[in-house]
């Protein structure tokens, strides 16, 4: 127990999903100061490591984000509750889920508790990433083995089972057949009183749009049923719904629903009908089991926390334990991988590192050629994911499916899943020439609201708005005084590590929005600690032709020129606009600002300017230039807590 023990705690206060742990916090945050955490602004202050340029809300029902705030409330009255101690509690629950779930598991199946316990899947999503789909999971496994052993109040665990995660809603067609096949209306009214109880305090269109309609309107990811044909249009696994936004003006392909998906919806709809009909029939497990697969199947959100309760179905319905864990390896292995944009290191908590005197940025950017080598794993892995997948389906239903039938529906499903993703055009507009520029350069990752390192916000004690790093409220109020002051260009620093980040992204919709125009400036390094402390924009070994390849790829010039084959090819008869984002040229060629010497290199549709005199350096603090008083430089800067 204490090995087991240890395997889950140690990394617990180091790691946190980059991205989920802090809406947590910042829920409880404003809970514990009373205001409905579901009702968030388009202003909120939502912040972290990989920014995005839409606010950030908590899309779950409320009993986790209940349990937390109860927990975190001593800690909030002695003023010690911040995101490292946030974490502390948060991972207690997980964690404590999981072990509840294998010691109730062991009791319904042999052989349960280890296979739990040490799944790697388990670890990964509690220990390291601190979701609560365990929590979930074992709220439903204490209901399941309270009905089991005929404990009367075992409708209250389930009840709140469905008020912590969505995930737990697949197995309702099994309980209300069960409930009308054995007519228990009562517990059946009992659950939804409970639950609306629950709800009801944060009921409200935000309530509605967001945990109701989950992830209605989000692209696919990668477990999902169109992971795989996404990523080979998208040709981004990571963040390619950051990557759709930005379509098509900086040379991303925008996927759209093909009738692959209609299909496959409707067919993951007619599941949970036949769900139903199976429970009433008397095979509860049975049920829920096949809800299960249809959700891992037809689902388009598939994330490895999802996997969670799912896989504890597969095991009460018998499924051997070693096709239970080779999808639970490979699927930790894919979200490693292609899961968040720095890799494999992604998941380690920027404060704890901050306190040390780095940062993830500092150690990805140090990592330099090795981050290939550790993305590599992840689209074997999610390919080794679905072949397991299918042979734990095929265990599942060979007793009413020979196995030619079966290969037959497979080859019927993969040709769906084929057409499930295309490709679209957006309406676009015509270019505004230049008639001069005035550039004011803007450094997306020096910005004095988190300093330097990353993770510094966590440990100010300051408005949280000043903490909105990035986002796109802050790049449009910048951009919008750039304007006003007399600019029309926004010089962006480039950085081939950050463009992969889409720290760029608010700004670029902002400029759009403001109908200005932009361009890309390179920062050149004196030696590789400019680039390490984050002021270079590339360190010195780089290939720079590759990399104004790369550059140029990102302007409004290439996409257009594709857009101009693509009318060629069209002969006409259906004209495609341009990109609306102005872009200033020389000699036809793509202008590229330099700040630095201007590097010994050429490619045929760049050309390299040193930065003019007249241009405006907003934010360079590595460098100590900084124009104060826009709305990302504090007028008065003594007043915050590192001062000027």
């Amino acid at each position: 127990m204490i090995a087991e023990l240890l395997l889950y705690l140690l990394p617990a206060p180091l790691t946190q999903h980059h991205y989920d742990v802090l809406v947590f916090y910042y829920t409880v945050q404003l809970l514990l100061h009373g205001h409905n955490p579901y009702n968030v602004p388009s202003n909120a202050p939502w912040i972290y490591s990989n920014p995005v340029p839409y606010p950030q809300w908590f899309a779950y029902p409320p009993f986790s984000l209940l349990v937390w705030s109860a927990l975190s409330l001593p800690l909030y009255i002695l003023h010690i509750l911040n995101i490292f101690t946030f974490r502390i509690v948060d991972k207690i629950v997980v964690v404590g889920s999981v072990f509840w779930i294998a010691k109730r598991a062991e009791e319904l199946r042999k052989g349960s508790y280890k296979f739990i316990v040490f799944n790697p899947l388990f670890w990964f999503t509690t220990a390291i990433h601190g979701m609560p789909d365990s929590l979930a999971t074992a709220l439903f496994v204490e209901a399941l083995y309270r009905l089991y052993k005929k404990e009367k109040n075992y409708w209250v665990f389930y009840s709140l089972s469905l008020v912590t995660k969505q995930i737990t809603w697949l197995t309702l067609p099994a309980f209300v057949g069960y409930w009308l096949k054995e007519r228990r209306l009562k517990e059946m009214i009992l659950v939804t009183l409970l639950s609306i109880a629950i709800v009801l305090p944060f009921f409200g269109k935000p309530f509605i749009e967001d945990v109701l309609a989950f992830h209605g309107e989000r692209p696919p990811a990668s477990l999902g049923y169109t992971g795989v044909p996404l990523i080979a249009v998208a040709g981004d696994a990571s963040t390619f719904h950051i990557a759709n936004l930005v379509a098509p003006c900086f040379g991303k392909p925008m996927p759209k629903v093909g009738i692959g998906s209609y299909v496959l919806s409707a067919a993951f709809l007619g599941i949970l009908i036949w769900s139903f009909f199976k429970s009433i029939r008397g095979n509860f497990i049975g049920s829920m089991a096949l809800a299960s697969l249809g959700f891992i199947l037809f689902s388009k959100v598939v994330s490895p926390q999802n996997l969670l309760l799912p896989f504890v179905v597969f095991l009460f319905a018998g499924a051997p334990y070693k096709w239970l864990l080779l999808p639970s390896i490979f699927a930790m292995i894919v979200d490693l991988s292609m899961g968040t944009a720095y890799g494999p290191l992604g998941y380690l908590a920027e404060d704890v590192l901050n306190a040390l005197g780095t940062s993830i940025v500092h150690i990805y950017r140090s990592l330099g050629s090795l981050r290939p080598l550790l993305n590599a794993p992840g689209l074997p892995a999610l390919l080794a994911y679905h072949v397991t997948v299918v042979i734990l389906i095929y265990f599942l239903v060979k007793n009413r499916l020979d196995i030619k039938k079966f290969l037959f529906l497979y080859l019927v499903y993969l040709v769906l899943v084929s057409t499930s993703v295309t490709q679209t055009q957006s309406t676009l507009h015509k270019v505004v020439e230049f008639k001069h520029l005035k550039v004011a350069v803007i450094w997306p990752w020096l910005n004095p609201y988190s300093g330097i390192k990353a993770g510094d916000f966590l440990w100010m004690k300051v408005d949280p708005k000043i903490y909105w790093e990035y986002t796109y409220p802050l790049a449009l109020g910048e951009v919008r005084w750039l304007k006003t002051h007399g600019f029309n260009v926004v010089g962006l620093v480039y950085s081939p590590d950050r463009e992969d980040l889409y720290e760029y992204v608010p700004w670029l919709f902002a400029i759009s929005e403001e109908k200005m125009g932009f361009v890309w400036v390179l920062a050149v390094p004196k030696s590789y600690k400019d680039y390490i402390n984050g002021w270079a924009s590339y360190p010195p070994s780089t290939n720079l032709t590759r990399l104004l390849k790369k550059i140029y790829r990102l302007t409004p010039l290439y996409i257009n020129s594709k857009i101009n084959m693509v009318n060629r090819l069209l002969n006409n008869t259906i004209t495609l606009g341009v990109c609306p984002l102005p872009y200033p040229q020389r000699e036809g060629k793509a202008l590229v600002f330099v700040i630095g010497n201007i590097p010994n290199v050429s490619y045929k549709d760049v050309i390299l300017e040193e930065l003019p005199n007249n241009a405006t350096i907003i934010n360079d603090f590595y460098k100590g230039h900084v124009y104060w008083g826009t709305p990302i430089t504090p007028t008065k800067p003594e007043e915050l807590p590192w001062g000027r």
